[in-house]
């Protein structure tokens, strides 16, 4: 008889929370480019920088970067780009959160939208879904008794010849 010990990793979900959030700003067209007359298209991107767990929340700290598309009146080169950042932190209620342990968060995108204010100022709203949890990792030994004789397959286990 031969006595088999085996690890066994599990992850609970201590906590977890959902939540959407509002970036809404006003931004300045810089004064190296010219007016815009027409938004063609925009695109923004979130960068998380951080995330850390304090009693029974998190905190999410990071940007939207985006890249704006436009239409200008000058005769000689009528498509221009511009880039922005909106920073931004969130605070979220995660019900029963260790300090301790560290928060796993995922985020979407949901919109980004610009609207034209005037022709140096545009409006950048965009909707921001952050999902967040901390889970707990635990390891248990399992112990077997093999009868009869164990054998190590290919994959390096040990492989009861008979029941185990």
């Amino acid at each position: 008889m031969k006595l088999m010990t085996r690890q066994i990793r599990t992850s609970l979900k201590n906590c977890h929370s959902d939540m959407q959030l509002t970036l809404e700003d006003d931004i300045n067209v810089p004064d190296s480019k010219p007016d815009i007359e027409h938004i063609i298209k925009i695109q923004g991107e979130i960068h998380v920088q951080e995330t850390s767990a304090e009693t029974d929340r998190a905190i999410i700290r990071g940007q939207l970067s985006f890249s704006l598309l436009y239409l200008s009146d000058v005769d000689f080169r009528q498509i221009h780009t511009m880039q922005g950042q909106i920073p931004f932190e969130e605070s979220i209620n995660l019900e029963n959160a260790n300090p301790d342990q560290e928060v796993h968060c995922h985020y979407d995108l949901e919109d980004c939208r610009a609207s034209l204010i005037n022709s140096r100022k545009i409006s950048v709203r965009a909707i921001l879904s952050l999902h967040c949890c901390q889970e707990e990792e635990h390891t248990r030994h399992r112990n077997r008794h093999c009868f009869g004789r164990c054998s190590t397959g290919r994959d390096g286990r040990s492989h009861p010849a008979d029941r185990c």
